[in-house]
């Protein structure tokens, strides 16, 4: 097991099979990064921090990273009093996220993005898992939730078992896109 406040380099190497646990507060990716998992029934990435607005399991900020990309890992545990448990991409108009054969499920949301809070720039999920998630405000997606002048591309991925558990929410379980600039796209192959 490692605990981890942060990743610098550019490209992180984890082992092969691994649990990072973040007691403290979410992993912040403040510049262009690739983290290379194993896979993401090896390397875990797990939040047990109590309840805040730092608990999540990865943050991009405002004006940080413009190319992020994560690989074959797990994103579980988030349990933030702010958007995007899982992971919040804020960044930057360009910036571009990709996640790559992940899972990002257990994690929950007191507002929106139980999973995912995409805010800026572009997000492609690709043959990854976005399950269990759970947003409990009265907008936004358990799943995703995908806002402002972004664009969303969603490809073979499975998206099951998230909600939100607002009392009268008319949004998405799986997935909200709300913007009138917002782009999404979703591929089966």
């Amino acid at each position: 097991m490692l605990t981890a406040p942060a990743f610098s380099p550019a490209e992180a190497v984890l082992g092969p099979a691994d649990t990072i646990t973040l007691s403290g507060g979410q992993i912040s990716l403040t510049s262009d990064i690739t983290i290379p998992g194993t896979g993401a029934d090896l390397l875990i990435v797990q939040n047990t921090a109590a309840l805040s607005g730092t608990s999540r399991v990865f943050l991009v900020p405002t004006g940080a990273a413009k190319t992020v990309q994560l690989r074959g890992l797990t994103m579980t545990g988030g349990n933030c009093t702010d958007t995007g448990a899982g992971l919040l991409i804020e960044g930057s108009s360009n910036a571009t996220g990709s996640l790559i054969a992940c899972a990002i499920s257990g994690n929950t949301s007191t507002i929106y993005g139980g999973g995912i809070g995409h805010y800026s720039g572009t997000l492609s999920v690709i043959n990854s898992t976005i399950s269990g998630n759970t947003a409990t405000g009265a907008f936004g997606g358990g799943g995703i939730d995908s806002f402002g002048g972004t664009a969303l591309t969603v490809i073979n991925s499975t998206l099951s078992g998230n909600s939100n558990t607002f009392s009268n929410s008319s949004n998405g379980g799986a997935i909200f896109a709300r913007s009138e600039e917002h782009t999404s796209e979703l591929q089966s192959r």
